[in-house]
């Protein structure tokens, strides 16, 4: 590790030994770290009629920092933040708080990284965010991983919450490099846009590739949409998968289940389903957090609190089409024989149609998942027919 990653680390780890909530993370030219660090009283100055609420949020909050993150301290933090959730959302729905009073609590130890230039990605520390931890209230030995907290939404003053930010899933090559030296021999790294490399070597006869390996590089083109399920069709769901679910209201109501020590019927894991030409997690406790971003981000909601609220994960299917309008997998295949491709959402069944919009005849889609060992992912191999 060199200089600077420490130094950016300890920038970081600093701010969470102390009670101060990270505002923002500012990247300047030589990839240093500022942090912007608010206290507790400066985040939440607006949102007086939630003091009773808040109270003992802060309390668990500060549990949790003295105790140096510990597992014991997971409960009552969680606990306490949706009950100020679900408070907070109800008096929303009946005009009583402002949506950004609501956008506060959604954007709860989150925060904005922002380069020079103020272009913006999120980010959340997970020992300290609410509903990522719920994951491990429910189960304390489940692996970090950052589907458990598959969108957030963080609060700025000068913006509106117009976008969410989801998980991506990145791959190190160190994680392969240092186990296969000789596999990176005579491997080239090109930063750049992807699409304009497509687009501007399609016709280059000099750039000639037995198979392109596109291994979750559209993962990031995913999007999300918060949408509405009814309990009938998360009962069918449940049923087609045999999954062991007690569907009922108290599934709704994380911080009733804690209080009532009910933690294994907590309903947050990263168990994927396929819902309405895309999938979601089961993470049912969750829906008071997602219906609250469905609301703040100017979706409707029902008032009833019967429905559940779920972010649906699909493909976007224009992350295949190039600027000049032309089909990415079309261009790649004049420069190769093969591509193979893997990632969470495409599918087989995305190629054949994007090739058939396109019009781009002469290859064979095959789907090449081995399900036995991968489950989280598809495998298609696209290829010339001879």
């Amino acid at each position: 590790m060199n200089r600077l990653q420490t130094r950016n680390q300890r920038a970081i780890l600093r701010s969470l030994k102390e009670p101060k909530l990270v505002g923002s993370v500012r990247v300047d030219v030589g990839h240093l770290l500022d942090v912007e660090e608010l206290g507790w009283d400066d985040y939440w100055n607006d949102c007086q009629p939630l003091t009773e609420q808040l109270a003992p949020l802060n309390a668990a909050w500060l549990d949790l920092i003295e105790s140096a993150h510990a597992p014991t301290a997971f409960s009552k933090y969680v606990s306490a933040y949706f009950a100020l959730l679900k408070a907070c959302l109800k008096r929303a729905l009946r005009g009583e708080v402002g949506l950004s009073v609501l956008w506060k609590v959604i954007g709860f130890e989150t925060f904005h990284i922002l380069d020079q230039d103020s272009h913006a990605v999120a980010g959340a520390i997970n020992v300290r965010h609410p509903a990522y931890l719920l994951s491990k209230v429910a189960q304390p030995k489940a692996f970090d991983d950052p589907k458990s907290l598959p969108l957030i939404c963080p609060f700025r003053n000068d913006s509106a919450p117009d976008r969410l930010y989801c998980h991506y899933r990145r791959i190190p090559v160190a994680d392969v490099f240092y186990r296969n030296p000789s596999m990176f021999r005579r491997l080239v790294f090109q930063q750049g846009s992807l699409f304009d490399w497509v687009g501007d070597h399609a016709d280059d006869t000099t750039s000639r590739f037995d198979f392109v390996l596109m291994l979750r590089v559209l993962d990031v083109f995913s999007r999300f949409h918060i949408e509405e399920l009814s309990r009938f069709e998360a009962a069918m769901l449940i049923h087609r998968d045999r999954q062991k679910i007690v569907l009922d209201e108290n599934v709704l109501d994380p911080a009733k289940l804690i209080e009532s020590d009910m933690q294994h019927r907590i309903q947050h894991s990263i168990k994927r389903t396929r819902l309405r030409r895309g999938s979601i997690f089961y993470q049912f406790s969750l829906s008071d957090y997602f219906k609250a971003m469905r609301l703040i981000t100017g979706g409707n909601v029902d008032g009833r609190g019967e429905t559940i609220y779920v972010p649906i994960r699909r493909f976007d299917d224009g992350a295949f089409v190039l600027p000049s309008g032309h089909s990415m997998l079309g261009q790649l295949t004049r420069m190769a024989d093969r591509v193979i491709i893997e990632d969470g959402d495409l599918t087989a069944r995305h190629l054949r149609e994007h090739l058939e919009r396109f019009d781009v005849g002469g290859l064979r889609v095959t789907d090449v998942t081995d399900r036995q060992r991968m489950r989280g992912a598809s495998v298609t191999l696209v290829e010339k027919i001879a």
